[in-house]
């Protein structure tokens, strides 16, 4: 599992989508909070294929509650058609937390 930290900046979040990204119009990276609140991040293509997303964080308070938040990839491609990635756990960390 992933280690980050709340407040933290200086950190691009990477998924894979397991298929490539001809046609892609939206992609985003989805989450869950440990306390439930869901939402997403707005994702860039890195690779068409194999089909890499990421997020660059643009601010302290993207990642805000420590604990284990769920990750996945979600694309929406020009014909309407939606591919979903599996869910990767990360562990968010308050500062000085090992």
């Amino acid at each position: 599992m992933s280690k980050i930290f709340i407040g933290q900046t200086k950190l691009i979040i990477q998924l894979s989508t397991s298929s490539d990204l001809i046609g892609c119009q939206n992609a985003q990276i989805r989450y869950e909070k440990p306390n439930g609140q869901r939402g997403a991040f707005p994702a860039s293509i890195m690779q068409i294929t194999p089909g890499v997303i990421q997020y660059e964080v643009q601010s302290a308070a993207d990642f805000d509650v420590d604990g284990v938040w769920k990750i996945w990839a979600h694309v929406t491609f020009t014909d309407n058609k939606v591919s979903i990635g599996e869910v990767a756990n990360v562990q968010v960390l308050r500062p000085g937390d090992k």
